[in-house]
C-alpha cells in the first residue's frame, strides 16, 4: 500500500499485474479507497472484465463517473470533458482481454493531464509510461512459535498468507480451534499455494470438513500430480489452476453442475436468476449457492443488489475456469441457449414496460443486467431466432436513449443487424430501422433519422401494419420539423394522430397531439400550442410513461413562458426538472435547463441565465434543445451583453461550463434567486 501510493503520485498510469487470484482488484480498490481524499473523491471503480474491444471502454467510464452521454456527442468526447480539468483516479479492473486498451489510455492521458489511472492486468498494457507493480503472494516467512488453541491469537504471529487462511476459514465455522501444529500445517499449505490469496481461500473453504494435516496431504497429492501436468503454465497459475481442480473434484455431481452452469452468467446474479437460467429448484439452489459461497468459489456482489435479494457473481477466474469445465462436459450449446431464453425474455417484458407508468424502474432493471441481455441477444441472433432478437432489441431503445448510451446502444442493434443479415424479417427491419432512427434521432442526426422513419414507414405499409406506420409517421412528423420541413411535419403529425385514434391508442393520440403542439409552437401559434398541450397533458398524466409526461409539461411551461405567463410557466417546467432529473432523463433535463435559462432572461436575470444556458451547452453543445425552448446559447449571451460588462458575462459562461448536471438541476430548482439585474423584460431582450 505504502508503495503503491508513492506510484500514483509519481506516475500517471501504474498497472498491477499478476495471476488471477492473486488479489489485484482487492489491492486497487482498498488502495483507491485510502487515496479518495488525494482525488477529492473523484475515484471510479470500472469494471472492464466484459469488454473485448477499446472502443465500448468510454461509455463503461462515462457510466462509472456518473455523466451522461447527449445527442450530438460521443462517449469519448463526454470521457474527456469529465475528466479534463479535475483530478480523477479511475481503476480499470481485468483489462488483460481489451484489444487496443493502451492506445485509449495513452491519448485521454494526453487530453487529460489531471488524470491517473490504476489498472489491473495479468499481464501489462505496453502503454507509454506505465509504470508495472508485479503482484505475487502473500508473505510466507518461516512461522513463528506454535499460537495455543484459540485461533486468532495464535494466527497472529504468522504471516500474512497464514493469518488469510485462519481468516476465512472462521468466517465459515466461527467455532473452528486449532491445536498443536495446525498452524503449522496451515503454513505449509500456504507455502504449496505460494501465497495466492485465492488459493489460499479455496483451500479455507474446505477447513471444517478436513483438519490441517488431512488437508495438506490431499492437497500435496492433487498439487503433485496437476502442477506437472501443464508445463506451459507459469508455476502460480499452475498452482492455481490446481488448486480450483482439487476444489472441484471434491464437491457433489449436483453441485458441480450448478457451478459449471453459473459460468454463462456475466454480471451479478440472484438466486431466482440462478434457478431460472440453470432450471434448478430455488430451495435446493441457495443450499448449493451457500455451499459454493462457503467455500470460496462464489462472492457476495456487494456493488449492487440489498440484503433483501443478495446478489452473487463468480470471480473472473473462477468463471473462466468454470467455463472451460462446461465445455470440457459439452454442457455450453444448452446452458446459453437457457441462459440467452432467460435474459431475451426479462428485456422483452422490460422493453415493453418502457412505454407505461413503470418505465424508469424498467429502465433500472435493463441497466442492472446489461452485459447478459447483451450476451442473450447476440447468441440468440447468431444461433437461434435472428427476428426475435432484432425485436426485442429494437423495443430497448428508450433505454439507451433515458440513459445517454445512444450511441453504444445504435452500434449493438447495427451489430446484431448485420448479424441477421438477410435471414431478418421484413418486420424486423422495420422495428430495427425505428429504433435506429430513434437513436439517431436523439444524437440530433436529424437527416440521417428521417431517412431511417421514412424506411421503416415504408415496410409497414407493405406489411399493412397499422400501428408501425402509426409511429413511423408520428417519428417522421418531428424529424421533418427539426430539419426545416415544417409544413410536411405537421403533415405527418395529423396523420399519425389519425392512425392511433382509429387504432383506440389514447396515448398514441395524445403524444402526436404534443407533437403538433411543438409544431404550432414552432410557427407562432402559441395560444393553439397551449391548448392541445392541455389536452395531451390529460391523457397522458393517467396512462403514460414520465418521459412523455414530463416532455409535454415542460412543453406547455414553454409555451407559457413565450407567452409572457411565468407564474404558470415556472411550476410547470419545475414538475419537468424535477422528474427528468429523478429519472435520469438527460435529454429532458437539458430541455429544460434552457427553458429555465429563458425564464431567467424573462426576469431579467442574466446571470443566472448565463450559467444555466452555459451547462447546457456542455451538455448539449448542438443545440437540440433550443428549438423547443425558443432560446439558444447565442440568445443568452446577446441579452446579457446588453445588461452585463463584457469580462462578467465571459466570467460566469466559463463558470457555467464547470458545472455539473446535478449542480445545475439544484441551481435551477432553488428558490434563492438573484435580485433584478435591470427592469422588467421588455420583448426586445430575445
Amino acid at each position: 500500500m505504502a508503495d503503491l501510493a508513492k506510484l500514483l503520485h509519481s506516475h500517471r498510469l501504474v498497472t498491477l499485474t499478476g495471476p488471477g487470484g492473486s488479489g489485484k482488484t482487492r489491492l486497487a480498490v482498498e488502495l483507491a479507497a485510502d487515496q479518495r481524499d488525494s482525488f477529492g473523491g473523484a475515484v471510479r471503480f470500472v469494471d472492464a472484465s466484459p469488454i473485448t474491444e477499446a472502443g465500448a471502454l468510454p461509455a463503461r467510464v462515462v457510466s462509472a463517473l456518473g455523466a451522461r452521454v447527449p445527442g450530438g456527442q460521443t462517449a469519448w468526447q463526454v470521457l474527456v470533458s469529465a475528466t479534463a480539468d479535475h483530478p480523477h483516479l479511475l481503476i480499470l479492473d481485468n483489462c488483460e482481454q481489451i484489444a487496443g486498451a493502451a492506445n485509449l489510455v495513452t491519448e485521454l492521458l494526453t487530453l487529460s493531464p489531471q488524470l491517473r489511472f490504476l489498472v489491473t492486468s495479468r499481464e501489462p498494457l505496453h502503454a507509454r509510461g506505465e509504470q508495472r507493480y508485479p503482484v505475487g503472494g502473500l508473505a510466507l516467512h518461516t512461522p513463528g512459535p506454535q499460537g495455543p488453541q484459540d485461533v486468532t491469537e495464535g494466527a497472529a504471529a504468522y504471516p500474512p498468507a497464514v493469518r488469510l487462511f485462519v481468516d476465512r476459514s472462521a468466517a465459515i465455522d466461527p467455532g473452528l480451534t486449532y491445536a498443536g501444529n495446525d498452524l503449522e500445517d496451515i503454513a505449509e499449505i500456504c507455502r504449496r499455494l505460494d501465497g495466492l490469496p485465492l488459493a489460499i481461500e479455496l483451500a479455507a473453504g474446505w477447513a471444517g470438513l478436513l483438519p490441517p494435516r488431512q488437508l495438506l496431504v490431499a492437497l500435496n497429492e492433487t498439487l503433485d500430480v496437476l502442477t506437472t501436468a501443464d508445463g506451459g503454465r507459469p508455476a502460480r497459475q499452475r498452482t492455481l489452476r490446481a488448486t480450483m481442480d482439487w476444489s472441484y473434484s471434491l464437491l457433489d455431481e449436483p453441485t458441480q453442475r450448478v457451478f459449471r452452469g453459473l459460468s454463462v452468467l456475466r454480471g451479478g446474479f440472484t438466486a431466482r436468476i440462478a434457478a431460472a437460467v440453470l432450471d434448478e429448484p430455488l430451495n435446493g439452489l441457495l443450499l448449493v449457492l451457500r455451499s459454493l459461497r462457503d467455500k470460496g468459489l462464489l462472492d457476495l456482489d456487494t456493488r449492487v443488489g440489498s440484503d433483501a435479494e443478495r446478489r452473487y457473481r463468480l470471480l473472473m477466474t473462477v468463471r473462466e475456469y468454470a467455463q472451460e469445465r462446461l465445455v470440457a462436459q459439452n454442457e455450453q450449446s444448452e446452458a446459453l441457449a437457457r441462459h440467452a431464453d432467460f435474459f431475451v425474455s426479462l428485456a422483452d417484458t422490460g422493453g415493453r414496460q418502457l412505454g407505461g407508468p413503470g418505465q424508469t424502474a424498467a429502465a433500472d432493471r435493463l441497466g442492472a443486467h446489461h452485459d447478459d441481455i447483451a450476451a442473450g441477444l447476440r447468441w440468440m441472433a447468431t444461433n437461434a431466432d435472428a427476428d426475435r432478437a432484432l425485436d426485442v432489441a429494437a423495443s430497448l431503445w428508450r433505454s439507451w436513449h433515458l440513459r445517454s448510451h445512444l450511441d453504444e446502444g445504435r452500434r449493438f442493434v447495427q451489430e446484431l443487424v448485420d448479424i441477421a443479415g438477410p435471414r431478418a424479417a421484413t418486420r424486423s427491419r422495420a422495428r430495427t430501422d425505428l429504433c435506429l432512427g430513434n437513436l439517431t434521432y436523439w444524437q440530433t442526426r436529424y437527416e440521417q433519422a428521417l431517412e431511417y422513419y421514412t424506411r421503416a414507414a415504408a415496410h409497414f405499409r407493405e406489411l399493412d401494419d397499422a400501428a408501425g406506420l402509426a409511429e413511423a409517421t408520428y417519428d417522421q412528423g418531428f424529424a421533418l420539423h427539426l430539419v426545416g420541413r415544417t409544413a410536411e411535419g405537421q403533415a405527418c403529425l395529423e396523420e399519425a394522430r389519425e392512425r392511433y385514434r382509429s387504432l383506440k391508442d389514447a396515448v398514441g393520440e395524445a403524444n402526436a397531439v404534443a407533437g403538433l403542439a411543438f409544431g404550432l409552437c414552432n410557427l407562432g401559434h402559441l395560444d393553439e400550442a397551449a391548448e392541445l398541450a392541455e389536452d395531451s397533458l390529460t391523457v397522458l398524466r393517467e396512462q403514460a410513461d414520465s418521459f412523455s409526461i414530463a416532455n409535454t409539461v415542460g412543453l406547455l411551461g414553454m409555451v407559457r413562458r413565450a407567452q409572457d405567463d411565468l407564474e404558470r410557466a415556472e411550476p410547470l417546467l419545475r414538475e419537468a426538472l424535477t422528474t427528468h432529473a429523478a429519472a435520469n432523463h438527460s435529454t429532458g433535463v437539458v430541455w429544460m435547463l434552457r427553458g429555465f435559462a429563458a425564464l431567467a432572461l424573462a426576469r431579467n436575470e442574466p446571470r443566472r441565465a448565463l450559467r444555466l444556458a452555459a451547462a447546457a451547452d456542455v451538455l448539449d453543445p448542438d443545440q437540440q434543445g433550443g428549438f423547443i425552448t425558443g432560446v439558444t446559447e447565442p440568445d443568452v449571451l446577446t441579452a446579457a451583453r446588453r445588461l452585463l460588462p463584457a469580462a462578467e458575462v465571459q466570467r460566469l459562461w466559463k463558470a457555467g461550463h464547470s458545472i455539473s448536471m446535478d449542480e445545475a438541476v439544484r441551481e435551477a430548482l432553488s428558490d434563492d434567486q438573484p435580485a433584478h439585474s435591470g427592469p422588467r423584460r421588455d420583448q426586445t431582450l430575445l
